[in-house]
């Protein structure tokens, strides 16, 4: 696996996660904001059932009271079951509103009285089905998990070539430094990268190219000394020079025949000082020092 893949794949993780941590921290808190909306709705259903209650009480009209639960209960179908009890001066009678069921129940237990007379009172025993309370919490709900996914793909989609773009980048001045090593080992000397930044990357193209450039300059040293020192051996005045020092630590017996060398060394000199001028000065130094060598034998 690439350097590029696992900064792309990395990356992306990393969004994922992050969305993700995200849509459940969004989740998280919409639940918390469900329930108090749905406290707050049963707050509200009570309520409308204590004015009823009162409002009946205070028109001494018992049956307003039934039909206005009823119709609460088609305005709320949260409303399972409430149960009516009626106190008159020591006498009671009950009815009853509703088939209950509830698949979650929510009771509230509640009296109102007769601002007028007290003696008369209305006890309500109220069931709520939490379930029916939640169900436009559950579609609201799904609508956000609807909205939550769509973003989760575009952003991941964006930040997957956002990843792609920013690896490229960061991958391209090692590509690069690669491909320049591979060319400084194949012998192709002095090569430069052009990366202008002040970060690790700007500081490692930096140190290659100086790299490159002492290694040119460590070539170029050695080709000169090498041309040098070839071209020096290959004159005629260091073969004449060699040729003498040759003869110069021969045994004695060995001198008088040097004579013929001298004079083909000499008729070399000549048929090779007919050239330039620094020809003719390099002949002139080798013919003194040839006499010098052999007025000392």
């Amino acid at each position: 696996m690439t350097i590029r893949t696992r900064l792309v794949l990395s990356s992306f993780l990393l969004q994922v996660l992050s969305m993700a941590l995200l849509g459940w921290g969004v989740l998280i808190v919409r639940t918390q904001y469900q329930e108090r909306d749905m406290r707050a709705l049963a707050s509200t259903i009570e309520m409308a059932v204590g004015r009823a209650a009162s409002d009946s009480l205070i028109q001494k009209d018992d049956v307003a009271l039934l039909s206005y639960l009823k119709f609460l209960k088609v305005q709320y179908p949260a409303i399972s079951q409430a149960r009516i009890q009626w106190r008159s001066h020591g006498r009671g009678r009950g009815a009853v509103v509703g088939e209950g069921g509830a698949a979650r129940p929510r009771t509230a237990r509640f009296t109102v009285a007769d601002p007028a007379d007290p003696q008369r009172a209305v006890d309500i025993d109220l069931t709520l089905d939490e379930a029916v309370l939640d169900l436009p919490f559950q579609a609201a709900n799904a609508r956000l998990g609807k909205i939550i996914l769509s973003v989760w793909a575009v952003t991941s989609l964006l930040g997957l070539l956002v990843a792609f773009l920013i690896a490229r980048g960061l991958v391209k001045p090692i590509v690069d430094l690669s491909r320049l090593a591979g060319e400084i080992g194949g012998g192709k000397l002095g090569g430069r990268l052009a990366w202008e930044s002040d970060d690790e990357l700007g500081g490692l193209v930096r140190a290659f190219n100086s790299m490159s450039s002492r290694l040119e300059e460590f070539d170029t040293v050695k080709r000169n000394f090498v041309s040098s020192v070839t071209h020096e051996l290959r004159s005629p005045s260091a073969r004449s020079r060699a040729s003498f020092s040759s003869s110069a630590r021969g045994s004695p017996a060995a001198r008088p025949r040097a004579s013929p060398r001298r004079r083909t060394s000499s008729s070399a000199s000549r048929s090779t000082c007919g050239g330039s001028p620094a020809s003719s000065t390099i002949c002139s130094t080798s013919r003194r020092s040839r006499r010098e060598r052999w007025s000392a034998c």
